[in-house]
């Protein structure tokens, strides 16, 4: 996985070419930690059809919009559209 700033977040993220999944993680962070491994086996294993990407977040605990209001360059239509439907994925009832 390769780790995205404001200053590539265009080219890595936007000018892919390919559908790109951006995990925001931190180290601090254990559901992060949890995931990587998976993130990681899916960037090897997809590498022809999707990237994966990693934006690094600061030392202190955020939601979504407060990490994306940190990286002030990235697209406003991620912070307004995306998440709040990507938020809530997990809420949807499994079926069995």
């Amino acid at each position: 996985m390769d780790a995205v700033t404001d200053a590539t977040f265009d080219d890595e993220v936007l000018k892919a070419g390919l559908p790109v999944l951006v995990e925001f993680t931190a180290d601090w962070c254990g559901p992060c930690r949890q995931l990587a491994p998976v993130l990681s086996d899916v960037a090897r294993k997809e590498i022809d059809k999707t990237r994966v990407d990693q934006v690094l977040a600061g030392l202190a605990p955020f939601d979504e919009k407060t990490l994306l209001d940190d990286h002030t360059e990235a697209p406003d239509a991620a912070e307004s559209r995306d998440l709040p439907e990507a938020r809530n994925d997990d809420k949807a009832p499994a079926k069995v």
